[in-house]
Protein backbone atom coordinates (compact mmCIF):
# COMPACT_ATOMS: atom_id res chain seq x y z
CA UNK A 1 0.00 0.00 0.00
CA UNK A 2 2.93 2.37 1.00
CA UNK A 3 4.31 1.71 -2.66
CA UNK A 4 1.44 2.30 -4.34
CA UNK A 5 0.75 5.82 -2.25
CA UNK A 6 4.39 6.68 -3.33
CA UNK A 7 3.76 5.83 -6.92
CA UNK A 8 0.48 7.80 -7.11
CA UNK A 9 2.69 10.47 -5.46
CA UNK A 10 5.36 10.62 -7.97
CA UNK A 11 2.88 10.38 -10.53
CA UNK A 12 0.93 13.35 -9.87
CA UNK A 13 4.36 15.49 -8.89
CA UNK A 14 5.53 14.67 -12.30
CA UNK A 15 1.83 15.82 -13.69
CA UNK A 16 1.80 18.47 -11.43
CA UNK A 17 5.17 19.71 -13.31
CA UNK A 18 4.03 18.79 -16.42
CA UNK A 19 0.69 21.03 -15.99
CA UNK A 20 2.41 23.72 -14.45
CA UNK A 21 5.16 24.54 -17.51
CA UNK A 22 2.90 23.87 -20.14
CA UNK A 23 2.21 27.41 -21.36
CA UNK A 24 4.27 27.99 -24.41
CA UNK A 25 2.81 31.59 -25.05
CA UNK A 26 6.02 33.46 -23.76
CA UNK A 27 6.80 36.11 -27.05
CA UNK A 28 10.49 36.36 -27.97
CA UNK A 29 11.93 39.61 -29.09
CA UNK A 30 13.07 40.41 -33.08
CA UNK A 31 15.90 41.22 -30.58
CA UNK A 32 16.49 38.34 -28.73
CA UNK A 33 18.56 36.61 -31.05
CA UNK A 34 16.75 32.94 -30.68
CA UNK A 35 15.55 33.05 -34.68
CA UNK A 36 18.83 34.06 -35.93
CA UNK A 37 20.05 30.83 -34.04
CA UNK A 38 16.86 28.95 -35.45
CA UNK A 39 17.30 30.24 -39.13
CA UNK A 40 21.17 29.35 -38.93
CA UNK A 41 20.16 25.63 -37.49
CA UNK A 42 17.87 25.61 -40.51
CA UNK A 43 20.67 26.01 -43.15
CA UNK A 44 22.86 23.51 -41.71
CA UNK A 45 19.87 21.19 -41.84
CA UNK A 46 19.41 21.73 -45.45
CA UNK A 47 15.91 23.52 -44.76
CA UNK A 48 14.64 26.23 -46.17
CA UNK A 49 14.32 29.36 -43.42
CA UNK A 50 12.23 29.38 -40.95
CA UNK A 51 8.86 31.73 -40.29
CA UNK A 52 10.86 35.18 -40.61
CA UNK A 53 7.57 37.31 -39.23
CA UNK A 54 8.78 38.07 -35.62
CA UNK A 55 8.10 38.55 -32.69
CA UNK A 56 7.40 34.78 -32.51
CA UNK A 57 5.75 32.43 -29.52
CA UNK A 58 7.32 29.75 -27.66
CA UNK A 59 4.55 27.24 -29.30
CA UNK A 60 5.99 28.35 -32.78
CA UNK A 61 9.52 28.54 -32.01
CA UNK A 62 8.86 24.73 -30.46
CA UNK A 63 7.32 23.48 -33.66
CA UNK A 64 10.10 24.76 -35.49
CA UNK A 65 12.81 23.23 -33.54
CA UNK A 66 10.23 20.03 -34.04
CA UNK A 67 10.89 19.84 -37.35
CA UNK A 68 14.77 19.53 -36.80
CA UNK A 69 16.16 15.59 -36.79
CA UNK A 70 18.61 16.32 -33.81
CA UNK A 71 20.73 12.73 -34.72
CA UNK A 72 21.20 13.98 -38.56
CA UNK A 73 23.43 16.80 -37.26
CA UNK A 74 26.94 17.12 -36.71
CA UNK A 75 28.39 17.10 -32.92
CA UNK A 76 28.97 20.70 -33.02
CA UNK A 77 25.46 21.58 -34.36
CA UNK A 78 23.90 19.22 -32.46
CA UNK A 79 24.86 21.54 -29.00
CA UNK A 80 23.96 24.36 -31.43
CA UNK A 81 20.08 22.83 -31.33
CA UNK A 82 20.50 21.69 -27.44
CA UNK A 83 21.22 25.40 -26.83
CA UNK A 84 18.54 26.51 -28.91
CA UNK A 85 15.95 24.03 -26.98
CA UNK A 86 16.98 25.55 -23.62
CA UNK A 87 16.65 29.21 -24.52
CA UNK A 88 13.16 28.43 -26.21
CA UNK A 89 11.78 26.25 -22.59
CA UNK A 90 10.54 28.94 -20.52
CA UNK A 91 10.03 27.97 -16.75
CA UNK A 92 8.95 30.48 -14.64
CA UNK A 93 10.76 30.51 -11.21
CA UNK A 94 7.65 31.35 -8.93
CA UNK A 95 4.74 29.12 -9.87
CA UNK A 96 1.54 29.44 -7.99
CA UNK A 97 -0.88 26.20 -8.01
CA UNK A 98 -0.90 24.44 -11.32
CA UNK A 99 -2.24 27.57 -13.33
CA UNK A 100 -0.62 30.54 -12.36
CA UNK A 101 3.25 31.55 -12.65
CA UNK A 102 4.91 35.18 -12.70
CA UNK A 103 8.85 36.23 -12.46
CA UNK A 104 11.03 39.46 -12.14
CA UNK A 105 13.79 40.11 -13.82
CA UNK A 106 16.53 42.55 -13.62
CA UNK A 107 19.46 43.93 -15.74
CA UNK A 108 21.80 46.52 -15.45
CA UNK A 109 23.93 47.31 -18.57
CA UNK A 110 27.27 49.63 -18.39
CA UNK A 111 27.93 51.05 -21.72
CA UNK A 112 30.16 54.04 -23.03
CA UNK A 113 30.26 55.71 -26.55
CA UNK A 114 33.44 56.94 -28.25
CA UNK A 115 34.22 58.66 -31.58
CA UNK A 116 36.46 60.65 -33.19
CA UNK A 117 35.00 63.14 -35.50
CA UNK A 118 32.91 64.96 -32.68
CA UNK A 119 32.51 67.95 -35.63
CA UNK A 120 31.05 66.02 -38.87
CA UNK A 121 28.95 62.86 -36.54
CA UNK A 122 26.97 64.36 -34.12
CA UNK A 123 23.37 63.06 -34.68
CA UNK A 124 21.69 59.93 -33.91
CA UNK A 125 21.71 58.95 -37.48
CA UNK A 126 25.33 59.55 -37.83
CA UNK A 127 26.43 56.74 -35.51
CA UNK A 128 26.44 52.76 -37.07
CA UNK A 129 25.35 51.40 -33.47
CA UNK A 130 23.06 54.35 -32.26
CA UNK A 131 20.20 54.98 -30.11
CA UNK A 132 18.20 51.30 -31.70
CA UNK A 133 21.44 49.25 -30.53
CA UNK A 134 21.99 50.64 -27.35
CA UNK A 135 21.47 49.42 -24.25
CA UNK A 136 19.17 50.53 -20.98
CA UNK A 137 20.91 51.42 -18.12
CA UNK A 138 18.21 49.70 -15.80
CA UNK A 139 15.58 47.30 -16.99
CA UNK A 140 13.33 45.77 -14.94
CA UNK A 141 10.79 43.08 -16.45
CA UNK A 142 7.26 41.62 -15.34
CA UNK A 143 6.08 38.10 -16.83
CA UNK A 144 2.98 36.09 -15.94
CA UNK A 145 1.72 32.96 -17.12
CA UNK A 146 -2.05 33.03 -15.83
CA UNK A 147 -3.20 29.21 -17.41
CA UNK A 148 -2.11 27.71 -20.69
CA UNK A 149 -3.38 30.08 -22.77
CA UNK A 150 -2.05 33.59 -21.67
CA UNK A 151 0.92 35.39 -21.25
CA UNK A 152 2.26 39.19 -20.16
CA UNK A 153 4.79 41.24 -20.56
CA UNK A 154 6.21 44.72 -19.28
CA UNK A 155 9.23 45.89 -18.64
CA UNK A 156 10.18 49.05 -16.77
CA UNK A 157 13.71 51.18 -17.92
CA UNK A 158 16.09 53.48 -17.19
CA UNK A 159 17.51 54.61 -20.22
CA UNK A 160 19.14 57.97 -22.48
CA UNK A 161 16.47 59.47 -24.48
CA UNK A 162 16.90 59.71 -28.27
CA UNK A 163 18.76 63.73 -27.79
CA UNK A 164 19.78 65.49 -24.53
CA UNK A 165 20.14 68.86 -25.49
CA UNK A 166 22.79 71.54 -24.33
CA UNK A 167 21.37 75.37 -24.33
CA UNK A 168 23.28 75.60 -28.02
CA UNK A 169 20.94 72.98 -29.00
CA UNK A 170 24.15 70.62 -29.77
CA UNK A 171 22.66 67.25 -29.09
CA UNK A 172 25.13 65.88 -26.62
CA UNK A 173 24.76 62.07 -26.87
CA UNK A 174 26.44 61.92 -30.23
CA UNK A 175 28.01 64.44 -30.30
CA UNK A 176 30.92 64.27 -27.81
CA UNK A 177 33.80 62.33 -28.40
CA UNK A 178 32.71 60.77 -24.97
CA UNK A 179 29.30 59.90 -23.52
CA UNK A 180 27.90 56.87 -21.24
CA UNK A 181 24.46 55.16 -21.17
CA UNK A 182 23.95 55.96 -17.49
CA UNK A 183 21.54 59.15 -18.30
CA UNK A 184 22.52 61.15 -14.69
CA UNK A 185 25.63 60.69 -15.65
CA UNK A 186 25.67 62.49 -19.01
CA UNK A 187 23.94 65.20 -17.49
CA UNK A 188 26.41 66.28 -14.90
CA UNK A 189 29.15 65.82 -17.58
CA UNK A 190 27.83 67.69 -20.11
CA UNK A 191 25.16 70.04 -18.85
CA UNK A 192 25.89 70.71 -15.29
CA UNK A 193 22.43 70.81 -14.29
CA UNK A 194 19.22 68.95 -14.99
CA UNK A 195 19.80 65.27 -13.66
CA UNK A 196 16.76 64.00 -15.49
CA UNK A 197 17.09 66.14 -18.61
CA UNK A 198 18.83 62.82 -20.19
CA UNK A 199 16.05 60.17 -19.40
CA UNK A 200 14.38 58.41 -21.88
CA UNK A 201 10.10 58.77 -20.32
CA UNK A 202 9.05 56.33 -23.29
CA UNK A 203 8.77 53.83 -21.54
CA UNK A 204 7.61 50.57 -21.36
CA UNK A 205 9.39 49.99 -24.99
CA UNK A 206 7.92 46.29 -24.44
CA UNK A 207 4.79 45.86 -22.85
CA UNK A 208 2.09 43.29 -23.79
CA UNK A 209 -0.82 40.46 -23.39
CA UNK A 210 -0.70 37.64 -25.30
CA UNK A 211 -2.80 34.52 -25.60
CA UNK A 212 -2.53 31.33 -27.64
CA UNK A 213 -2.73 27.81 -28.38
CA UNK A 214 -0.30 24.94 -30.20
CA UNK A 215 -0.71 26.79 -33.51
CA UNK A 216 -2.16 30.49 -32.86
CA UNK A 217 -1.19 33.23 -31.00
CA UNK A 218 -2.84 36.45 -30.49
CA UNK A 219 -0.99 39.80 -28.78
CA UNK A 220 -1.95 43.17 -28.25
CA UNK A 221 0.78 45.83 -26.91
CA UNK A 222 4.03 47.53 -27.60
CA UNK A 223 6.92 45.53 -29.36
CA UNK A 224 9.16 45.20 -32.11
CA UNK A 225 8.13 43.82 -35.64
CA UNK A 226 10.55 42.53 -38.39
CA UNK A 227 9.19 40.20 -41.46
CA UNK A 228 11.81 38.70 -43.42
CA UNK A 229 14.94 37.60 -43.66
CA UNK A 230 17.18 40.38 -44.77
CA UNK A 231 20.46 41.04 -43.08
CA UNK A 232 20.38 44.43 -43.43
CA UNK A 233 16.34 44.87 -43.46
CA UNK A 234 13.23 44.00 -45.19
CA UNK A 235 11.21 45.44 -47.56
CA UNK A 236 7.99 45.31 -45.55
CA UNK A 237 9.22 45.44 -41.40
CA UNK A 238 12.66 46.29 -40.15
CA UNK A 239 13.42 45.78 -36.56
CA UNK A 240 15.31 49.33 -36.82
CA UNK A 241 12.03 51.28 -35.86
CA UNK A 242 12.02 51.27 -32.26
CA UNK A 243 8.38 49.99 -31.65
CA UNK A 244 4.99 49.54 -32.85
CA UNK A 245 1.81 49.92 -30.74
CA UNK A 246 -0.36 47.03 -32.25
CA UNK A 247 -2.51 43.95 -32.12
CA UNK A 248 -1.04 40.79 -34.08
CA UNK A 249 -2.33 37.44 -34.97
CA UNK A 250 -0.87 34.53 -36.34
CA UNK A 251 -1.42 30.82 -36.84
CA UNK A 252 1.05 28.38 -37.89
CA UNK A 253 1.53 24.66 -39.03
CA UNK A 254 4.55 22.98 -40.74
CA UNK A 255 3.90 24.09 -43.80
CA UNK A 256 1.62 27.51 -43.74
CA UNK A 257 1.76 30.36 -41.72
CA UNK A 258 -0.97 32.96 -41.98
CA UNK A 259 -0.45 36.61 -39.64
CA UNK A 260 -2.18 39.82 -39.76
CA UNK A 261 -0.91 42.89 -38.20
CA UNK A 262 -2.73 46.77 -37.40
CA UNK A 263 -0.65 49.22 -35.57
CA UNK A 264 -1.11 53.12 -35.20
CA UNK A 265 1.57 56.21 -35.07
CA UNK A 266 1.31 58.96 -34.49
CA UNK A 267 0.81 61.24 -37.81
CA UNK A 268 3.09 64.66 -38.09
CA UNK A 269 6.34 65.35 -37.24
CA UNK A 270 5.10 69.30 -36.28
CA UNK A 271 4.19 69.49 -32.76
CA UNK A 272 7.00 69.27 -30.48
CA UNK A 273 4.91 69.90 -27.36
CA UNK A 274 2.46 68.31 -25.10
CA UNK A 275 0.14 71.00 -25.31
CA UNK A 276 -0.19 71.11 -29.47
CA UNK A 277 -2.81 68.91 -30.53
CA UNK A 278 -2.03 66.09 -33.50
CA UNK A 279 -4.28 66.14 -36.34
CA UNK A 280 -5.02 62.63 -36.96
CA UNK A 281 -2.80 59.46 -36.98
CA UNK A 282 -1.38 56.87 -39.13
CA UNK A 283 -2.46 53.31 -39.17
CA UNK A 284 -1.02 50.51 -40.75
CA UNK A 285 -2.62 47.24 -41.22
CA UNK A 286 -0.23 44.13 -42.88
CA UNK A 287 -0.87 40.69 -43.40
CA UNK A 288 1.36 37.55 -44.60
CA UNK A 289 1.07 34.04 -45.98
CA UNK A 290 3.90 31.93 -45.77
CA UNK A 291 4.46 28.66 -47.70
CA UNK A 292 6.67 26.04 -46.76
CA UNK A 293 7.38 23.66 -49.93
CA UNK A 294 9.33 21.40 -52.09
CA UNK A 295 9.96 18.69 -48.97
CA UNK A 296 11.24 22.03 -46.77
CA UNK A 297 13.77 23.30 -49.54
CA UNK A 298 11.75 26.47 -50.53
CA UNK A 299 9.82 28.85 -48.89
CA UNK A 300 7.06 31.66 -50.42
CA UNK A 301 5.97 34.72 -48.87
CA UNK A 302 3.16 37.17 -50.20
CA UNK A 303 3.21 40.37 -48.34
CA UNK A 304 0.69 43.40 -48.12
CA UNK A 305 -0.01 46.39 -46.46
CA UNK A 306 -1.82 49.78 -46.64
CA UNK A 307 -0.90 52.75 -44.69
CA UNK A 308 -3.96 54.82 -43.78
CA UNK A 309 -3.24 58.59 -42.71
CA UNK A 310 -6.66 59.17 -41.03
CA UNK A 311 -7.80 62.51 -40.08
CA UNK A 312 -11.70 62.58 -39.06
CA UNK A 313 -11.98 66.67 -38.75
CA UNK A 314 -11.14 67.14 -42.73
CA UNK A 315 -13.38 63.76 -43.79
CA UNK A 316 -9.98 61.50 -43.70
CA UNK A 317 -10.53 58.27 -41.89
CA UNK A 318 -9.19 54.68 -41.68
CA UNK A 319 -11.49 52.11 -43.55
CA UNK A 320 -12.22 49.29 -41.78
CA UNK A 321 -12.64 46.90 -45.00
CA UNK A 322 -8.58 46.42 -44.93
CA UNK A 323 -9.48 44.00 -42.29
CA UNK A 324 -9.92 40.86 -44.70
CA UNK A 325 -7.18 38.01 -43.77
CA UNK A 326 -7.69 37.37 -47.44
CA UNK A 327 -8.46 40.28 -49.13
CA UNK A 328 -6.48 42.43 -51.37
CA UNK A 329 -5.86 45.76 -49.66
CA UNK A 330 -5.00 47.70 -53.23
CA UNK A 331 -8.76 47.01 -54.50
CA UNK A 332 -10.11 48.59 -51.11
CA UNK A 333 -8.22 51.59 -50.41
CA UNK A 334 -8.93 55.36 -51.46
CA UNK A 335 -5.69 57.25 -53.56
CA UNK A 336 -6.26 60.44 -51.59
CA UNK A 337 -5.25 59.35 -48.16
CA UNK A 338 -3.70 55.45 -48.64
CA UNK A 339 -1.38 53.43 -49.79
CA UNK A 340 -0.61 49.65 -50.32
CA UNK A 341 2.49 47.93 -50.75
CA UNK A 342 3.24 44.20 -52.39
CA UNK A 343 6.42 42.55 -51.29
CA UNK A 344 7.26 39.27 -52.76
CA UNK A 345 10.03 36.77 -50.52
CA UNK A 346 11.31 33.29 -51.56
CA UNK A 347 14.11 31.75 -50.50
CA UNK A 348 16.05 28.39 -51.42
CA UNK A 349 18.39 25.82 -49.70
CA UNK A 350 19.80 23.70 -52.17
CA UNK A 351 22.02 22.38 -50.29
CA UNK A 352 22.51 21.91 -46.35
CA UNK A 353 24.62 24.62 -45.62
CA UNK A 354 23.70 27.35 -48.09
CA UNK A 355 20.77 29.66 -48.94
CA UNK A 356 19.34 31.98 -51.46
CA UNK A 357 16.86 34.53 -50.56
CA UNK A 358 15.43 37.75 -52.51
CA UNK A 359 12.48 40.23 -51.71
CA UNK A 360 10.77 42.42 -54.21
CA UNK A 361 8.74 45.93 -53.24
CA UNK A 362 5.94 46.80 -55.45
CA UNK A 363 4.81 50.13 -54.51
CA UNK A 364 3.80 52.08 -57.62
CA UNK A 365 3.53 51.03 -61.32
CA UNK A 366 1.78 51.94 -64.45
CA UNK A 367 -0.79 49.30 -65.37
CA UNK A 368 -2.11 48.73 -69.13
CA UNK A 369 -3.88 52.16 -70.21
CA UNK A 370 -3.45 53.67 -67.03
CA UNK A 371 -2.10 57.73 -67.13
CA UNK A 372 1.38 57.96 -66.29
CA UNK A 373 1.16 60.26 -63.46
CA UNK A 374 2.40 57.98 -61.17
CA UNK A 375 6.31 57.33 -61.12
CA UNK A 376 7.48 53.67 -60.88
CA UNK A 377 8.36 52.08 -57.47
CA UNK A 378 10.28 49.14 -56.36
CA UNK A 379 12.38 47.66 -54.23
CA UNK A 380 14.58 44.81 -54.88
CA UNK A 381 17.04 42.65 -52.19
CA UNK A 382 18.77 39.52 -52.32
CA UNK A 383 21.82 37.87 -51.12
CA UNK A 384 23.45 33.78 -49.93
CA UNK A 385 23.61 32.98 -46.62
CA UNK A 386 25.99 29.94 -45.06
CA UNK A 387 25.94 27.87 -41.71
CA UNK A 388 28.32 25.06 -40.87
CA UNK A 389 30.17 23.90 -38.15
CA UNK A 390 34.02 25.30 -37.31
CA UNK A 391 35.67 22.97 -34.95
CA UNK A 392 33.49 23.25 -31.93
CA UNK A 393 31.68 26.38 -32.84
CA UNK A 394 29.20 28.16 -36.10
CA UNK A 395 30.42 29.77 -38.76
CA UNK A 396 27.94 31.90 -40.70
CA UNK A 397 28.34 34.14 -43.37
CA UNK A 398 26.06 36.48 -45.94
CA UNK A 399 26.52 38.46 -48.98
CA UNK A 400 23.45 40.58 -49.41
CA UNK A 401 22.53 43.93 -52.37
CA UNK A 402 19.81 46.06 -52.14
CA UNK A 403 18.26 48.66 -54.46
CA UNK A 404 15.50 51.17 -53.79
CA UNK A 405 13.91 53.29 -55.98
CA UNK A 406 13.65 57.17 -55.39
CA UNK A 407 10.38 56.90 -55.19
CA UNK A 408 9.57 53.65 -52.88
CA UNK A 409 7.67 53.70 -49.77
CA UNK A 410 7.15 57.71 -50.24
CA UNK A 411 3.67 58.78 -51.12
CA UNK A 412 1.21 61.93 -51.10
CA UNK A 413 2.64 63.36 -54.58
CA UNK A 414 -0.28 64.95 -56.37
CA UNK A 415 -2.90 63.80 -53.75
CA UNK A 416 -2.34 65.95 -51.00
CA UNK A 417 -5.09 68.14 -49.33
CA UNK A 418 -4.65 68.53 -45.78
CA UNK A 419 -2.95 70.49 -43.41
CA UNK A 420 0.79 71.47 -43.78
CA UNK A 421 2.98 72.09 -40.94
CA UNK A 422 5.41 75.17 -42.14
CA UNK A 423 7.21 73.61 -44.90
CA UNK A 424 6.02 70.15 -44.42
CA UNK A 425 3.17 68.46 -47.14
CA UNK A 426 1.75 65.77 -45.12
CA UNK A 427 2.00 62.44 -47.20
CA UNK A 428 1.26 58.82 -46.58
CA UNK A 429 4.33 57.38 -46.92
CA UNK A 430 5.30 54.18 -45.22
CA UNK A 431 7.27 56.36 -42.92
CA UNK A 432 6.32 56.57 -39.08
CA UNK A 433 6.77 58.90 -36.12
CA UNK A 434 8.45 57.74 -32.85
CA UNK A 435 7.82 60.05 -30.41
CA UNK A 436 10.08 60.03 -27.17
CA UNK A 437 8.99 62.00 -24.45
CA UNK A 438 12.15 64.14 -22.24
CA UNK A 439 12.10 66.26 -19.24
CA UNK A 440 9.32 68.75 -19.12
CA UNK A 441 6.87 69.27 -21.33
CA UNK A 442 9.02 68.34 -24.33
CA UNK A 443 8.12 65.57 -27.26
CA UNK A 444 10.50 64.55 -29.58
CA UNK A 445 9.69 63.31 -32.80
CA UNK A 446 11.91 61.13 -35.18
CA UNK A 447 10.52 60.53 -38.43
CA UNK A 448 11.53 56.72 -40.23
CA UNK A 449 10.69 54.52 -42.27
CA UNK A 450 9.36 51.03 -40.92
CA UNK A 451 10.04 49.57 -43.95
CA UNK A 452 13.60 48.66 -45.24
CA UNK A 453 16.40 50.13 -42.72
CA UNK A 454 18.00 52.57 -45.00
CA UNK A 455 15.17 53.48 -46.63
CA UNK A 456 14.65 54.66 -50.73
CA UNK A 457 16.69 56.04 -53.60
CA UNK A 458 19.85 53.79 -52.82
CA UNK A 459 22.49 50.96 -53.40
CA UNK A 460 24.20 48.62 -51.24
CA UNK A 461 25.97 45.95 -50.85
CA UNK A 462 27.03 44.01 -47.22
CA UNK A 463 28.94 41.43 -46.54
CA UNK A 464 29.17 39.83 -42.90
CA UNK A 465 30.90 36.69 -41.01
CA UNK A 466 30.38 35.45 -37.69
CA UNK A 467 31.83 33.33 -35.71
CA UNK A 468 30.24 31.69 -32.71
CA UNK A 469 31.05 29.27 -29.46
CA UNK A 470 26.73 29.31 -28.29
CA UNK A 471 26.39 30.28 -24.79
CA UNK A 472 30.11 31.52 -24.52
CA UNK A 473 31.27 33.58 -27.30
CA UNK A 474 30.72 35.38 -30.37
CA UNK A 475 33.14 37.51 -32.73
CA UNK A 476 31.15 39.08 -36.24
CA UNK A 477 33.16 41.42 -39.09
CA UNK A 478 30.85 43.71 -41.59
CA UNK A 479 31.87 45.73 -44.38
CA UNK A 480 28.63 47.57 -46.48
CA UNK A 481 29.30 49.91 -49.22
CA UNK A 482 26.04 52.13 -49.64
CA UNK A 483 25.17 55.02 -52.44
CA UNK A 484 22.32 57.08 -51.35
CA UNK A 485 20.72 59.27 -53.77
CA UNK A 486 19.29 63.00 -52.91
CA UNK A 487 15.44 61.69 -51.84
CA UNK A 488 15.09 59.95 -48.35
CA UNK A 489 12.18 60.22 -45.59
CA UNK A 490 12.27 64.22 -45.16
CA UNK A 491 11.99 64.64 -48.75
CA UNK A 492 9.08 67.07 -49.53
CA UNK A 493 5.67 65.84 -50.95
CA UNK A 494 2.77 67.32 -53.04
CA UNK A 495 4.62 69.56 -55.32
CA UNK A 496 1.97 69.17 -57.87
CA UNK A 497 -1.35 70.72 -57.33
CA UNK A 498 -3.70 67.44 -58.39
CA UNK A 499 -3.63 68.33 -62.08
CA UNK A 500 -3.91 65.43 -63.76
CA UNK A 501 -0.36 65.69 -65.28
CA UNK A 502 0.88 63.82 -68.80
CA UNK A 503 3.58 62.07 -66.81
CA UNK A 504 5.84 62.46 -63.42
CA UNK A 505 9.12 62.70 -64.19
CA UNK A 506 11.37 59.68 -63.77
CA UNK A 507 14.57 59.25 -61.92
CA UNK A 508 16.84 56.65 -61.16
CA UNK A 509 18.89 55.86 -58.47
CA UNK A 510 20.60 57.08 -56.87
CA UNK A 511 19.36 60.67 -58.07
CA UNK A 512 20.79 63.95 -58.05
CA UNK A 513 17.79 66.02 -57.53
CA UNK A 514 14.68 65.77 -56.01
CA UNK A 515 11.72 66.51 -58.25
CA UNK A 516 9.01 67.13 -55.18
CA UNK A 517 11.23 70.45 -54.07
CA UNK A 518 11.06 73.01 -55.61
CA UNK A 519 14.31 74.60 -54.74
CA UNK A 520 16.07 71.19 -56.85
CA UNK A 521 12.87 71.07 -59.57
CA UNK A 522 10.57 73.20 -61.11
CA UNK A 523 7.43 71.50 -62.99
CA UNK A 524 5.75 73.47 -66.36
CA UNK A 525 2.43 75.12 -66.93
CA UNK A 526 -0.68 73.91 -67.62
CA UNK A 527 -0.29 75.25 -71.15
CA UNK A 528 2.07 72.07 -71.51
CA UNK A 529 -0.16 70.10 -69.26
CA UNK A 530 2.68 70.56 -66.59
CA UNK A 531 5.02 68.22 -69.05
CA UNK A 532 8.28 69.93 -69.00
CA UNK A 533 9.69 70.42 -65.94
CA UNK A 534 12.55 72.90 -65.21
CA UNK A 535 16.12 71.50 -63.33
CA UNK A 536 17.58 74.25 -61.24
CA UNK A 537 20.42 72.22 -59.06
CA UNK A 538 21.75 69.56 -58.31
CA UNK A 539 23.65 67.22 -55.77
CA UNK A 540 26.11 65.13 -55.23
CA UNK A 541 25.52 61.30 -54.68
CA UNK A 542 27.03 60.30 -51.21
CA UNK A 543 28.56 57.26 -50.77
CA UNK A 544 29.12 55.34 -47.62
CA UNK A 545 31.49 52.50 -46.60
CA UNK A 546 31.14 51.04 -43.04
CA UNK A 547 33.49 48.15 -41.67
CA UNK A 548 32.40 46.75 -38.32
CA UNK A 549 33.78 44.33 -36.11
CA UNK A 550 31.99 43.49 -32.88
CA UNK A 551 32.28 40.91 -30.28
CA UNK A 552 30.33 39.46 -27.53
CA UNK A 553 31.53 37.41 -23.90
CA UNK A 554 29.66 35.49 -21.67
CA UNK A 555 31.46 35.08 -18.60
CA UNK A 556 28.16 32.90 -17.03
CA UNK A 557 24.99 32.36 -17.93
CA UNK A 558 24.48 36.28 -15.79
CA UNK A 559 27.59 38.52 -17.29
CA UNK A 560 28.65 39.30 -20.33
CA UNK A 561 31.13 41.91 -21.71
CA UNK A 562 30.40 43.75 -25.36
CA UNK A 563 32.28 45.35 -27.78
CA UNK A 564 31.76 47.10 -31.66
CA UNK A 565 34.17 48.56 -33.27
CA UNK A 566 32.93 50.57 -36.33
CA UNK A 567 35.06 52.95 -39.10
CA UNK A 568 32.83 54.87 -41.39
CA UNK A 569 34.18 57.07 -44.18
CA UNK A 570 31.42 59.37 -46.09
CA UNK A 571 32.05 60.94 -49.09
CA UNK A 572 29.54 63.15 -49.95
CA UNK A 573 27.89 63.52 -46.58
CA UNK A 574 24.34 64.37 -46.35
CA UNK A 575 24.92 64.83 -50.43
CA UNK A 576 26.84 67.71 -50.36
CA UNK A 577 29.65 67.69 -52.99
CA UNK A 578 33.41 67.67 -51.51
CA UNK A 579 31.71 67.11 -47.56
CA UNK A 580 34.09 64.59 -46.90
CA UNK A 581 34.34 63.09 -43.52
CA UNK A 582 35.50 59.78 -41.47
CA UNK A 583 34.78 58.45 -38.16
CA UNK A 584 36.33 55.47 -36.01
CA UNK A 585 33.09 54.93 -33.38
CA UNK A 586 33.66 52.50 -30.49
CA UNK A 587 30.82 51.27 -28.32
CA UNK A 588 31.80 48.93 -25.23
CA UNK A 589 30.38 47.86 -22.25
CA UNK A 590 29.50 44.97 -19.62
CA UNK A 591 26.06 43.91 -18.72
CA UNK A 592 24.76 41.75 -15.80
CA UNK A 593 20.62 40.20 -15.35
CA UNK A 594 19.06 37.83 -13.41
Amino acid sequence: MKKLITVLLLAALVLTSAFAYSNQQKIYSVDSGIYKAMETLYIMAGKAMPSSSGPWSEAELQLMLARIDRSSLSEAAQKYYDYISAEITSEPKRQYGDNFAMQFGFEIAIEGYFHTDSDNFTQNEDWFHNYADRQKFLNFTFETWPTDNFYGYFEFSLANGIILMDGSGNNELYQNTMSINIPVMNSLLFLGEDLFNGFDWSFPKRAFVAAGGEHWSLMAGRDKLSWGGGETGNMMFSDSFPLHTMVRFNTFFNAFKYSIVGTVYPFSAAPQGQFTSMDGYKALVAHRLEFNLCKEKVGLIINEACMFWSNPAIGQDFSIAQINPFGFMHNEYIANNANSLLVFEANYTPLAGLNIYGQLAVDEFRGPGEPKENPSAFGFLAGVKGAFAAGSGIMTGSLEFAKTDPYLFLRGLHYYGGPSYGNEKVGYGYDAIYRSFVMGNSVVYSRQFVTYTYGNDLILFDGRVNYEKAGIFKVGFEAMYMKHGSMDVSSPWGKYDGSQTDETPEVSTPTTYNVFDSNDYTIGTAANNYADGVLIQTHAIEQRIVLSLTGEYFVDGCFSLNLAADYLIIKNKGNVADNNASDLQLTFGLKYSI
